[in-house]
């Protein structure tokens, strides 16, 4: 960003009371360099976090907090932050949602399309930071656009731009944007919460994982032994997660390739994105925390 200086006029007559002083444009300019879209932090109050009406998840970099009631964070619904933090949540929404699949039926394969601007987008690319690629590629969606309810079916060539996280590295990046929620998911049904009284705003119910449950976990150590020479958009089986954005349709198709595994079985894999913990080598494989670990785990945090 370039901006103008001005500087007062030398020819300024002191005795013209009825103008304010004249200054004129100096021969030298400032440049300010334009920040990264990626260096944009979504701050939130702690109480719209910790009541849940603002998307957090562990794992999450970018969204800071305050307890301070002072601070205005009423963010325009058009402004930059509140479009790109919508579809950061939405996104982080589905990945959840894809990986907390609990079919026992189910292919470890999963894809979903959302709507998307360009500006997230953008920001996602800056944030995982693995090349981008372009391809034509055939698309097909339906529309219902005829007031007789008929349905017409679409299949056209258009421009996509795709980016495919297949590495640890690409993981942590994927994780400190959207959450742990975006490479694991719990294959379990979540705890029963008691009914709302009149005068509670919200209830909310904990449980935690038994080392006996099943998770989807995208898994990408053995990538490393099929190496792809080139990229293709067939991922020829290595496990990943694939963004498919669609620029002129504003839209964004997700593809999940992960497994499935006893959490005891994938205990060491969790511990390098910092996801799970081993409380206590004594603990069994399908018991709970014992008292004395719940206590010994409370008093290092």
């Amino acid at each position: 960003m370039t901006v103008k200086r001005w500087v007062l006029d030398a020819e300024n007559q002191l005795d013209d009371i009825f103008l304010p002083p004249r200054y004129v444009e100096a021969t030298d300019t400032l440049i300010i360099p334009i920040p990264q879209l990626s260096s944009l932090i979504f701050m939130a109050r702690a109480t719209d976090i910790s009541q849940y009406r603002v998307r957090y998840v562990h794992g999450m970099t970018k969204v800071i907090c305050t307890r301070r009631a002072d601070v205005l964070l009423n963010y325009p619904y058009q402004s930059l932050t509140s479009i790109i933090f919508e579809g950061i949540s939405r996104i982080s929404i589905e990945l959840q949602r894809v990986l907390s699949n609990r079919r026992e039926n189910q292919a470890c394969f999963s894809s979903v399309n959302l709507q998307l601007s360009e500006l997230t987008w953008r920001f996602i690319v800056d944030i995982i930071q693995v090349p981008q690629h372009e391809y034509y590629k055939v698309n097909t969606f339906s529309c219902m656009n005829g007031r007789d309810l008929s349905t017409t079916r679409v299949k056209m060539r258009a421009l996509c731009r795709v980016i495919r996280i297949e590495d640890r590295e690409a993981l942590c990046h994927l994780v400190s944007l959207f959450g742990i929620s975006a490479i694991v998911g719990l294959r379990k049904k979540p705890p029963k919460v008691s009914q709302l009284k009149q005068n509670e705003a919200s209830v909310t119910a904990r449980e935690g994982a038994l080392k006996v449950d099943r998770i989807n976990f995208v898994d990408t150590t053995n990538n490393l032994v099929r190496p792809q020479r080139r990229f293709r958009l067939n991922a020829e089986g290595r496990k990943g997660v694939d963004f498919v954005f669609f620029p002129e349709q504003s839209c964004l198709k997700i593809t999940v390739r992960y497994a499935s595994f006893v959490l005891h079985n994938a205990l060491a894999k969790l511990q390098e994105f910092n996801i799970a913990l081993v409380h206590g080598i004594n603990a069994g494989v399908n018991q709970r925390l014992s008292d004395e670990e719940l206590e010994q785990l409370l008093n290092n945090h």
